[in-house]
């Protein structure tokens, strides 16, 4: 079923990635390549994301790598291990860097750091990537449970001009079923609190699918959504994984999940109801008033190289994926030992042209745009033509692809079972 859930710390690639790890590890040093098609937008990172893995508490349906409750003395070492990383990257041969064009803090809840610790975050970010407001993107995220005047106020002046929040619904209930810790009315008075504060740019977070929840209710968050100051706003099926507190409870029987049919519904009424509220789908779980588009995320669809920081973050590097230990304390260790920036790794693949390729459909897939025939031309020096033949054709005349002179692109109404299609373009098993 899709749009899968994907969060800024693991972009859709992953899955593609993770599907080709269990298939055996690649054994190869990490190295950085370029070729004859690879541009520098392609090989040399100019975007970042960096995970804080604090929340208050976990909740039900979280399998994130999070740390929750009791920061002492993890807040401290998990800054000296973050330094540690970032003076190891610094010796890659592509730094200095560019002026990076965006930065996302992510997690985990990156605004439960304490005052003294955020401060030394910031400082960390500035020391080794210069002045944040020169980047023209920078997001953090935030619960709104976290949110206050003086913080908001703070990080104006770091340079932070985007502001993502997890709202996931404005349902009450459904909120204490998800094991979340604000209500509705935190959520929306944290949205408020953020415009009064000067930020024009605030995405939030709801989710669809959840148990118990029918389609009044879905209705009821788009209105209350779509009356906030808000300019982007990303809508995710809840994915129930078994070794949450929402999977035990559905495995138990005491939790009945939303069943596909309904969801796909959910997802049709949610796609038509913001359009009418010009809120326009750019990508399958994503949706934007015009200039609002996320464009972190948009480097993770197209391509784009990005360094990835701190536990449980991926990256894509010189057509080298990796992904960093995913347990706080492993990661801290990690950090006080680490003589090469491979230390922090938990995986890593060095892709093959074949790939590349392969992910580079996948990804621009999840794009209501697809694929563009010059983008692929740029790339990889070959046409969608030379790579996939008559599959294309083939597609078209199922209505499961529409492909014409601009490239290719997913129908509408195949949104909803898009990963079916995507797994037509695999080139190798």
């Amino acid at each position: 079923m899709n749009p899968n859930r994907q969060s800024d710390t693991q972009p859709a690639s992953h899955a593609l990635y993770t599907a080709r790890s269990t298939m055996g590890a690649d054994s190869r040093s990490a190295r950085f390549i370029s070729g004859s098609h690879f541009r520098s937008v392609y090989h040399t990172p100019r975007h970042v994301y960096v995970h804080v893995p604090f929340c208050r508490s976990r909740c039900a349906y979280c399998d994130f790598s999070i740390h929750a409750g009791r920061r002492d003395p993890w807040e401290e070492r998990y800054m000296k291990a973050l330094k540690k990383e970032l003076m190891l990257w610094q010796r890659a041969p592509f730094f200095p860097l560019p002026p990076l064009e965006t930065l996302y803090i992510g997690g985990g809840t990156p605004t439960e750091l304490s005052a003294e610790r955020l401060a030394d975050f910031f400082s960390l970010l500035r020391a080794t990537f210069g002045p944040l407001d020169a980047i023209s993107e920078v997001t953090i995220e935030a619960n709104p449970e976290t949110v206050t005047e003086d913080l908001l106020s703070y990080l104006r002046t770091t340079g932070v001009n985007r502001l993502s929040l997890g709202v996931q619904t404005f349902d009450d209930r459904l909120l204490k079923r998800l094991g979340r810790i604000h209500d509705a009315a935190r959520a929306s008075d944290a949205v408020h609190m953020a415009a009064r504060a000067g930020f024009s740019r605030i995405s939030i977070d709801l989710m669809f699918g959840l148990p118990e929840q029918t389609m009044a209710d879905v209705e009821r968050d788009l209105l209350m959504a779509t009356q906030l100051p808000i300019d982007h706003l990303s809508y995710y099926n809840l994915q129930i994984e078994p070794l949450t507190r929402l999977g035990r409870d559905v495995h138990r029987g005491t939790v009945r999940p939303v069943d596909e049919e309904e969801e796909a519904e959910m997802y049709e009424r949610i796609i038509e109801f913001l359009a009418h509220h010009e809120f326009y789908q750019y990508e399958l779980s994503n949706f934007a008033h015009p200039g609002g588009i996320s464009q972190h995320n948009l480097a993770y669809w197209t391509g784009r190289s990005y360094l990835g920081l701190g536990p449980s973050a991926h990256g894509f590097v010189s057509g080298m994926r990796y992904a960093n230990i995913a347990s706080l304390p492993r990661y801290v260790v990690a950090g006080e030992h680490a003589e090469r920036v491979e230390d922090f790794y938990a995986t890593k693949r060095v892709l093959s042209e074949t790939e590349m390729i392969e992910e580079f459909l996948f990804l621009g897939l999840r794009l209501t745009e697809g694929v563009r025939r010059d983008r692929f031309q740029e790339r990889f020096g070959r046409s969608l033509e030379d790579v996939y033949g008559d599959l294309l054709s083939r597609l078209a005349a199922r209505s499961l692809l529409i492909y014409d002179d601009t490239g290719i692109r997913l129908p509408k109404d195949v949104y909803f079972i898009s990963n079916e299609v995507m797994q037509s373009f695999l080139l190798t098993v």
